[in-house]
């Protein structure tokens, strides 16, 4: 029978950057298959792999609280932030390059 698997959330693919389910084992091992370019990949609890994929992941939506208003007083609008340059976007690892070594330099 096959082990039980829980769903962590979606993850870029290493490989195309393409959204695919990030899966963890009963004994912690965390599980990735790309439906576009076919890839799967896995890694083991505590490596630096699985501390990198479980970074990528997004933060849990938790709803706001709400919050207590006296009556009779309207909410304010939020503040708006200053229009800036947007995040530099991060070099995309070559296709062969799972592990993005290429993309950071390091070879």
């Amino acid at each position: 029978m096959a082990a039980v698997k829980t769903k962590l959330g979606r993850i870029p693919c290493d490989c195309c950057g393409h959204l695919t389910v990030l899966k963890q084992n009963e004994a912690g091992t965390l599980t990735m298959g790309c439906d576009e370019c076919d890839v799967s990949s896995f890694a083991k609890k505590g490596t630096a792999a699985a501390g990198r994929w479980l970074a990528k992941l997004p933060p849990a939506e938790t709803p706001p609280a709400p919050a207590e208003q006296p009556s009779g007083t309207v909410p304010k609008a939020p503040a708006q932030q200053p229009a800036g340059d947007p995040p530099a976007k991060p070099k995309k690892a070559a296709p062969f390059d799972p592990l993005g070594y290429f993309a950071k330099g390091v070879a």
